[in-house]
């Protein structure tokens, strides 16, 4: 199955004397990337030279699949190579 694609599905019954109709065709769409978290924010509270606060609230659409992780990533100000946070 592709992401974001819809698909049809329909059940037929068989036993040792034949097979039953077809059942009623359902159409589902298959789960796609969510959408990127916004309003990235410094939590000034938490921040010090120690730790970084940051909160940001879910993208719109989760991709009909609930967001289990994050994934931070940083950089230093002079580049553009980021690395990512790993706890």
């Amino acid at each position: 199955m592709n992401p974001g694609i819809t698909y049809g599905f329909k059940v037929k019954a068989r036993n040792s004397v034949g097979s039953s109709l077809d059942s009623a065709v359902i159409f589902i769409l298959a789960a796609k990337e969510p959408d990127a978290p916004q309003n990235l924010q410094n939590i000034a509270a938490i921040t010090n030279a120690y730790q970084v606060g940051l909160s940001w609230i879910d993208g719109f659409y989760n991709g009909a699949s609930p967001v289990i992780d994050y994934q931070v990533s940083y950089t230093e100000s002079t580049s553009n190579t980021y690395t990512v946070y790993s706890n």
